[in-house]
């Protein structure tokens, strides 16, 4: 059987796919701490791209799209019912580009952070975000994400120091 050739659209996708997909995963698994659920919400997020009718205004309104979607995939998924009746055991694993040791302990306590906090770290030092965007990205106030952000690297110094107990 022949291969037909891609679409505009379907060429379209692959390149979102191949610029984001590293993000998305990274995101839902920080989100999920479970590999294999991360792996199903990114496609979930891809699926919900190639379906979409509206077209972006920029490469920042795909990646904010792409962050706020991921986000509320994985809230979608921890409140399903499914979730709360099956606990699955996934330790945090390293990403394949990770080999420093000491950048997987920070992402194991980055994972460990509530979730308000791991957002809003995640988004300003693993993508780059200022407060105001991540404030636009959450749908939240900017004196709160930059709140948030002060109280998590107060408590992942705290963690790296030992002066807390992990979680």
């Amino acid at each position: 059987m022949p291969l037909t050739p891609l679409t505009r659209d379907q060429l379209s996708v692959a390149r979102i796919v191949d610029e984001y997909a590293d993000m998305v995963l990274r995101l839902a698994r920080l989100q999920l701490k479970n590999h294999h659920d991360a792996e199903d919400v990114t496609q979930d997020v891809f699926c919900r791209l190639y379906e979409r009718e509206r077209s972006f205004d920029s490469d920042e309104h795909l990646k904010a799209w792409l962050i706020r979607v991921t986000v509320n995939r994985c809230r979608d998924l921890q409140r399903s019912v499914w979730k709360k009746r099956v606990a699955l055991d996934d330790t945090p694993r390293a990403d394949s580009a990770s080999v420093d040791n000491s950048a997987n302990e920070v992402y194991a306590l980055v994972a460990a952070l509530p979730e308000a906090y791991r957002d809003v770290i995640f988004l300003h030092y693993y993508e780059g975000y200022q407060t105001d965007e991540i404030a636009r990205i959450l749908q939240k106030n900017a004196n709160t994400v930059r709140t948030h952000l002060a109280r998590a690297r107060k408590i992942l110094e705290q963690q790296w120091k030992g002066e807390l107990p992990d979680g």
